[in-house]
């Protein structure tokens, strides 16, 4: 940002301004006041009136007669208040002015603020000033844009979440419906049936309310102390099934060394779970998946890195954000609420760890990063 364009050089210029208005003005106004009282003394100037007398001699220095340099100071002292008070006003119009030249975008940027606190996500404030106050606009802008992204998800989200109510909701009903006609037999298949509808409903409730839970801080913690590589290969496993059905390869790379690790069993499992399942679904048949557990610091960390869709550019930002499915999932229809990767960063964050991700784009597979903060006593030992 040059200079000239920042608020604080703004804010001097418009004061220097306004201090020459004020001594331009009263010096003209006092001149001016000099000339009508007394227009023959114009050629000696406002100078000559105001030069003091010769030592001793009682005569003015250019000569002007006594009278004529008493009624020019009559002049000078009766046009003082008149020039103070043309002063103010021009000072007080000059200032309101250059206000309203430097306010006048903050003043449009809040009643749009206002409009964006109502709901209305897609306004966005007009930068046309490139100050401090502009950069903010700008952030402001980032902000709203957010926010928009957020609002549009959830609205998608309520779309998802009633289409993959309605389904099991329907066939449970058709189930009973049919029963109690006669038109199904009550036999345990049919019971499993219906109860495995309902766990699908359960999962999405429960998924919901974990969420709701971390983010509001009430997620409940067992820390512990457990070696991580026999962790990361049990959940591998319980996902072989999957895996296998689906022709994908899963390679894990486990360290020289043990990683002891401090967390909660529990929660890591799921995260692992959650990471796995993701890759699995955005991988298509043939791929590679592979899972290395490695030292990085103070922290272990599990890379699973995939040979699928990818994530392009312009989504990475938002894919850890709630309700966010990426276009890709969205266009071969790959079931999910959205907001298992938002779980699974926020119970990472819980447990003093973290995840990340990064894709070089499109088919060019992807890579999500869970680190966890490595025991002290096998810091200690390192």
């Amino acid at each position: 940002m040059r200079p000239w364009q920042q608020l604080r050089w703004k804010i001097a210029a418009a004061n220097v301004i306004v201090a020459a208005v004020a001594v331009l003005t009263y010096f003209s106004v006092t001149a001016l006041s000099t000339r009508i009282v007394r227009p023959e003394t114009n050629a000696a100037g406002p100078e000559a009136f105001v030069s003091g007398h010769e030592a001793g001699t009682g005569e003015v220095a250019t000569g002007m007669p006594r009278d004529t340099q008493d009624v020019v100071g009559g002049a000078y002292r009766d046009s003082t208040p008149i020039a103070l008070a043309f002063t103010v006003i021009t000072t007080l119009a000059a200032s309101l002015l250059l206000t309203k030249v430097i306010m006048d975008p903050y003043a449009r940027w809040e009643h749009d603020s206002r409009r964006i606190a109502r709901g209305l996500y897609r306004e966005r404030l007009k930068i046309d000033s490139h100050d401090e106050l502009g950069e903010v606009a700008a952030s402001f802008n980032v902000m709203a844009e957010a926010l928009d992204s957020v609002q549009q998800n959830r609205v998608a989200l309520i779309g998802y979440l009633s289409h993959e109510l309605r389904t099991p909701l329907s066939g449970v009903s058709g189930y009973i419906e049919g029963i109690m006609d006669g038109l199904f037999p009550d036999t345990e298949a049919t019971l499993a049936l219906m109860y495995g509808e309902v766990r699908r409903m359960r999962r999405l409730v429960d998924d919901l309310q974990t969420l709701s839970r971390v983010q509001a801080g009430e997620i409940s913690l067992r820390m512990g102390t457990f070696e991580l590589p026999a962790f990361v290969k049990k959940a591998t496993i319980k996902l072989q099934p999957q895996w296998i059905n689906s022709g994908i390869n899963v390679e894990v790379i486990e360290p020289k060394k043990p990683l002891v690790v401090i967390a909660d069993p529990d929660r890591v499992d799921q995260i692992l779970l959650n990471l796995l399942a993701n890759s699995l679904a955005n991988t298509p048949e043939g791929g590679t998946v592979t899972v290395e557990i490695l030292q990085d610091g103070s922290s272990a960390r599990v890379d699973i890195t995939d040979t699928g869709y990818g994530i392009p550019d312009d989504e990475m930002p938002f894919i850890f954000e709630r309700y966010y499915r990426t276009s890709s999932t969205t266009e071969r229809n790959v079931s999910g609420s959205g907001i298992g990767l938002s779980i699974s960063r926020q119970l990472a964050w819980a447990m003093g760890g973290e995840l990340v991700a990064v894709s070089d784009g499109p088919n060019m597979g992807s890579t999500f990063s869970f680190f966890l903060p490595l025991s002290k006593s096998h810091v200690a030992s390192e």
